[in-house]
């Protein structure tokens, strides 16, 4: 919409984050930013990033979608950089329905930010939207996923590349359901890191699957758990998800194609690269959820169905 055109470097295939070591073979003097996602509530190389970002004097955007509260080297995600923004969707860990928020360190940007906020329109208020949020709410609980997956409209399982046409203020009760998220963030956060702990120990004996490393220094968020199948076991990820699925665990594959290849992106996107860390990502992921309500028994239950369907291929 602003006329520039994206660039996508590959990622790391143990972190599953951007790899400042490819930023750093793409970037010259035309680049204005880098924008760097926190994959799955894992933090990236913020300090390497914002140092190449210096170098070049270039913007440092941090998309905070999945890792609202995260750290990287005792700092808080979306401090490091320029500027930073999060979508508030359900699948997030600060949770408003929809919507999202931007923030920026640098004074010169504040303004402007500001203006195209003013500019948007009211927000809509639709009885169906809290209708929609009140069966998020309610199906939101681990044993209920089955149950949420098979109710029209809700979306849930299916991953989404749209984007709002007509996009508008929050609306009052919106910003409510953001700031009871807000309040009780780093409680869901700790519980998330916490739960995450027993799954990474359960599944990290298992052949032919590898999870998500997390760097030192990286406090990750974990809305949910990254595994990407390797080796032999690579071709049989649908079977697994599948599997998982009738289990009633909400397995699934995320990001089923590298962002060049998005319908909004291929018309003014180029790749730096062959991206092969990104392409075999994409075929290869599993992701698991975590929910911060979730008993260690569900856990291991989930972790368990996995160990076993690696074991005992149909």
């Amino acid at each position: 919409e602003a006329g520039l055109r994206g660039l996508c470097v590959d990622v790391s295939l143990d972190t599953f984050n951007i790899d400042p070591a490819a930023v750093q073979a793409a970037i010259d003097e035309r680049v204005l930013a880098v924008i760097a996602p926190h994959m799955f509530g894992v933090p990236c190389d913020l300090a390497s990033l914002a140092e190449i970002c210096r170098e070049y004097d270039a913007y440092l955007v941090e998309d905070c979608a999945q890792c609202v509260g995260g750290s990287w080297s005792g700092a808080k995600v979306g401090t490091w950089g320029d500027a930073a923004f999060l979508s508030l969707g359900r699948g997030k860990n600060l949770r408003g329905f929809e919507g999202g928020l931007v923030w920026t360190t640098r004074e010169e940007l504040a303004g402007p930010l500001r203006e195209q906020f003013e500019r948007l329109p009211a927000a809509r208020s639709g009885a169906s939207d809290r209708l929609k949020q009140a069966a998020v709410t309610v199906l939101s609980r681990p044993h209920l996923w089955a149950i949420a997956k098979r109710v029209p409209g809700l979306g849930v399982g299916a991953e989404d590349e749209s984007f709002d046409p007509r996009p508008a203020k929050l609306a009052d009760w919106q910003a409510g359901l953001g700031l009871i998220s807000l309040r009780r963030l780093e409680t869901c956060n700790d519980e998330r890191r916490r739960l995450a702990v027993i799954l990474r120990d359960g599944l990290s004996g298992a052949a032919g699957l590898g999870c998500q490393a997390v760097p030192p220094g990286a406090q990750p968020t974990y809305p949910r758990f990254a595994t990407r199948l390797t080796g032999d076991e690579a071709s049989r990820r649908d079977e697994l998800m599948a599997r998982l699925q009738a289990a009633n665990i909400d397995a699934r594959a995320f990001y089923t194609r590298i962002m060049s290849e998005y319908d909004w992106m291929q018309r003014d996107c180029g790749e730096a690269g062959g991206l092969e860390a990104g392409r075999s990502i994409v075929t290869t992921n599993l992701v698991l959820p975590i929910p911060p309500g979730a008993d260690e028994a569900t856990l291991y239950a989930a972790g368990a169905t996995l160990a076993e369907a690696l074991c005992c291929p149909r």
